[in-house]
């Protein structure tokens, strides 16, 4: 418990969380037959060869009906008391600690995100975390990044890059942090210095896929957005109209359910983005790619 404890602390957990955190770890661990489910969880989470997420996750929904605690909320437990061990893989494949700490602060940034949508602290993307614990994706400035391969055929910057061409994909965590053109450029540079063994020809293809490049962004953002200055560094490359709304949640903080009408409009983008889709257009995310060789951006 004074692991986790540590953690909330450097990462300034709320005290609703923390103490949410404390009750739930110590109910759980408190048992013989829910503390063993936690210890199976977490060999399988961190045992070869890879598995399916849900194999270990599974057991902790188990753990969770037994002491009556909702899944999302032993998801949290369950991450932050399984950073210890990770910690400790970070340092035997070593790799900076500045790195670690920096990476497993995505699990404030999704548990503030539960506390959102779904009215208190959890996880509720569970599957996203098995890439962190794995030490397959990190946080390298304002974005993560994790290797991936070209699932096609791309030409970027009159480059052709081959289906199965290795790439960094990066994701946009919720920090609220500034994602100014600087900060994005300072955060492609520690990709570049942390990969680039990994491209020995010197350019290093960049990819994301998210919400925030659906190319329409320019259409509805306020003048001067960083989302759309972020979009316009890709070459968009595939675009996915969103018919379901799936990703509205991360805009509106709820989730969508049909009705237009319960989303909050306090802020500018919201308003924006509310009208677009009261017009009648949907909602969408972008593919896209770009060069980097570790100064500057080619699309």
């Amino acid at each position: 418990m004074e692991k986790i404890m540590e953690l909330c602390e450097r990462y300034q957990y709320p005290q609703e969380a923390k103490a949410d955190i404390r009750r739930i770890y110590e109910q759980v661990t408190g048992r013989d037959e829910t503390r063993e489910l936690l210890w199976k969880a977490e060999a399988l989470l961190f045992g070869e060869p890879k598995i399916n997420p849900k194999d270990y996750l599974n057991i902790v929904d188990h753990a969770a009906e037994l002491t009556g605690i909702h899944s999302y909320q032993l998801y949290l437990v369950f991450y932050l008391a399984a950073c210890e061990r990770l910690k400790q893989c970070y340092e035997e494949k070593g790799i900076s600690p500045a790195i670690f700490y920096d990476t497993m602060e995505d699990l404030l940034f999704k548990a503030r995100e539960c506390k959102t949508v779904e009215g208190f602290y959890g996880v509720f993307c569970p599957t996203w975390y098995y890439g962190f614990f794995r030490m397959e994706r990190f946080a390298l400035g304002r974005l993560q990044y994790e290797l991936c391969e070209l699932s096609s055929d791309y030409t970027v910057g009159g480059r052709v890059l081959k289906a199965g061409t290795l790439a960094a994909n990066c994701h946009i965590p919720s920090s609220g942090r500034p994602f100014d053109e600087a900060a994005r450029l300072a955060s492609y540079k520690r990709a570049w210095e942390f990969f680039r063994e990994r491209f020995p020809d010197g350019v290093m293809p960049i990819t994301c896929y998210s919400w925030l490049l659906f190319p329409e962004n320019e259409k509805i953002m306020p003048e001067g957005s960083n989302i759309v200055s972020f979009m316009k560094e890709f070459a968009i490359r595939k675009v996915i109209y969103d018919e379901k709304g799936s990703d509205l949640w991360r805009i509106f903080g709820k989730h969508y359910n049909g009705e237009l009408s319960t989303f909050p409009a306090d802020t500018r983008m919201r308003r924006n983005y509310l009208k677009w889709l009261t017009d009648g257009n949907m909602a969408g995310q972008g593919y896209g790619i770009f060069l980097f060789d570790g100064e500057k951006m080619v699309r």
